[in-house]
């Protein structure tokens, strides 16, 4: 019977589910190690990810666990400019030298640009992130947030982001995720448990069990208010960084509606962001069909747009040091 099921969801167009970033393995293993905090860091190291369909790339990370903008030695003793994101701002998918941070550093020799990005972490974590490096000293100039609409589910950990968590273990092993849940009206954090389910495995396999795992993921995460949950994160941005006096900037990934409703919030509250949407379904902007994250030319548009944007503040900053 199911067989007959398979076969008639196939002919009718459906698919199983096949996550575009599918990572064979990583040399050497475990770049990820367990973050009581984020719940998952960066190892320091140099780190080759080869793909099933033949791509790789490698990435090198400081003695911090972050993403090196610089061949040489960076120089803690220059303004700093602090970068918050996911795998779309770590780089994923390019060499060192091909990311818009790398770029943005070698464009600003006279600051010491900082990438913080890890990929799988959500604006929530990133607020934390940001939190704990001001707590240890570090005063950026300017912080630069990836804002992203499918960031929102990542937030709560909602089933969809479960299950694409589940499907690329081979880059996060992680099996628990801080992230927020609204209960009567109050924000709450929890470490929203990832486990491995029959279903999620099937559905690799299957266009019926993607089908119904999809439709059940859908009932379930509609009734998650993403809206408030993810205006008290950007909220909390703000105001950590006004307090510590430190200009927040927001890149927008993409002009959909929830995006055009943070956008006039930040207006509103005279924040300053930018749009750096690209079409990346395009292969001239991404790295399709071995990836579907941002290609190298892609990142040399991040750059030009936020390197504009952030260029009057760190005018300002030398203005203020020579005073």
């Amino acid at each position: 019977m199911f067989v007959i099921i398979e076969f008639v969801f196939r002919l009718s167009g459906e698919k199983p589910y096949n996550p575009v970033v599918a990572i064979e393995n990583i040399t050497p293993k475990n770049p990820i190690k367990v973050d009581a905090t984020l719940g998952f860091s960066l190892r320091p190291g140099t780190y080759t990810f080869h793909y099933k369909n033949g791509y790789s790339f490698t990435a090198t990370n400081n003695e911090f666990g972050e993403r090196v903008t610089t061949s040489g030695k960076s120089n803690a003793s220059l303004p700093t400019i602090s970068i918050y994101g996911d795998s779309n701002f770590y780089g994923f998918g390019l060499e060192d030298d091909q990311n818009w941070p790398y770029l943005l550093q070698q464009k600003n020799q006279t600051t010491q640009v900082v990438n913080h990005a890890v990929f799988g972490h959500s604006l929530y974590l990133n607020y934390l992130k940001y939190k704990t490096n001001i707590e240890s000293g570090e005063s950026p100039i300017v912080a630069i947030f990836l804002i992203a609409s499918y960031d929102f589910g990542r937030q709560t950990m909602n089933a969809q982001a479960r299950k694409n968590f589940l499907v690329n273990q081979k880059i996060a092993n992680v099996y628990k995720y801080p992230c927020l849940e609204l209960v009567d009206g109050k924000l709450h954090k929890k470490q929203q448990p990832i486990h491995t389910t029959f279903i999620s495995a099937l559905s690799r396999y299957s266009s019926f069990s993607n089908f119904v795992e999809t439709r059940i993921n859908t009932i379930l995460d509609d009734r998650i208010d993403y809206k408030t949950i993810s205006n008290s994160v950007i909220d909390s941005i703000i105001t950590t960084s006004r307090k510590n006096h430190i200009e927040p900037v927001f890149a927008l990934m993409y002009d959909d509606e929830p995006t055009q409703v943070i956008k006039r919030k930040l207006d509103k509250l005279k924040c300053k962001s930018v749009f750096i949407n690209y079409d990346l379904s395009n292969k001239k902007y991404s790295l399709l069909p071995f990836d579907n994250h941002p290609n190298a030319y892609t990142n040399t548009l991040y750059c030009k747009k936020i390197d504009s944007l952030i260029q009057p503040l760190i005018r300002k900053n030398a203005r203020a040091k020579n005073l």
